[in-house]
């Protein structure tokens, strides 16, 4: 009974992490526009200020509706919190370096080189002694040739924006581990609310240091800073949380990488870009990558030797 019962929160956490993969590669052409008319420290703060705003209003519904139920905990323990906020650390030095090494860098290569953190979640997972299957790797590795195929237009090189991308990609892998460490002992909701509340805080300095944001440039790419607030960062980041407490932290980087598939697909269906042979060949890759990675092999050589 307790297998069946893994099985289907596996299954569901899957789902869930398909689903934030999908909301952020859709979600990556109004991000795209929005910078247009921001620059992104002002578009990261925003965008987060707005995700917390949603985020705390959810979470005070759910608490008022709950508060007199001695079961409901929205967090078990103060590691957790502590925790939340490396989680927030970790996600605005993912997020802020991704966007300078972006404006440095091409569009293909940075997809590619940010989603580099499906090979260093598991490299860092072994600090943690988080032993990664044969297998695991094997579709990592696969994961990989299909990001580059869909990725990367011609030929590659690195450049001062491609390190700031590289950098990007620790920070989106510390994130994931952490929120595999105290995923448990945390309301979804809330864990992202407090990343989101971090990541706002932290943007302010460098948004008023660096930056000139306007009140007309900001009415402008207030439709953006919304979608990108309450789809991109309030509802896909809390899947995330949702989803990594059922999925073991490689395979759900595995599954996040589907953001630059569903990007592609997205830019092919809706913005009239095209998309190669090659291309196609790294999306199925990738796919199939995933597929793998959930196909329990040790089960089915049991079975077939009964």
């Amino acid at each position: 009974m307790n297998t069946e019962n893994n099985k289907k929160k596996s299954f569901i956490g899957t789902i869930s992490l398909f689903l934030c993969a999908l909301i952020w590669g859709t979600a990556f052409g109004a991000q795209s526009v929005g910078m247009n008319y921001l620059e992104p420290f002002s578009f990261n703060g925003f965008r987060s200020i707005i995700a917390f705003i949603a985020l705390g209003i959810v979470i005070s519904i759910i608490y008022l509706k709950n508060k007199n139920n001695p079961h409901f905990s929205l967090v078990k323990n103060k590691k957790a919190l502590i925790g939340s906020i490396f989680c927030g650390l970790a996600l605005f030095i993912g997020t802020s370096t991704q966007q300078i090494g972006i404006s440095m860098s091409t569009v293909g290569k940075s997809g590619f080189v940010s989603a580099l953190y499906i090979f260093i979640v598991p490299l860092l997972g072994l600090f943690f002694k988080k032993k990664v299957p044969l297998k695991i790797w094997l579709c990592v590795g696969i994961a990989l040739v299909g990001l580059y195929l869909l990725c990367v237009k011609s030929g590659f090189s690195i450049e001062l924006g491609d390190l700031f991308l590289m950098l990007s990609t620790l920070g989106f892998a510390s994130q994931i581990l952490i929120i595999d460490h105290i995923s448990n002992d945390i309301n979804p909701l809330l864990l992202s609310a407090i990343q989101f509340g971090v990541v706002a805080i932290l943007s302010i300095f460098p948004t008023f240091i660096l930056e000139s944001p306007t009140i007309e440039g900001t009415i402008k790419a207030m439709p953006y800073l919304l979608f990108a607030g309450v789809l991109s960062s309030g509802i896909a980041y809390t899947l995330q949380n949702y989803g990594q407490k059922y999925t073991k932290p490689t395979v759900a980087s595995l599954v996040l990488s589907l953001e630059s598939v569903f990007a592609a697909i997205t830019g092919f269906l809706f913005l009239n870009e095209e998309m190669s042979g090659k291309e196609f060949i790294g999306c199925i890759l990738i796919f199939s990558a995933i597929i793998i990675s959930q196909i329990n092999i040790s089960k089915r050589k049991n079975v077939s030797n009964d």
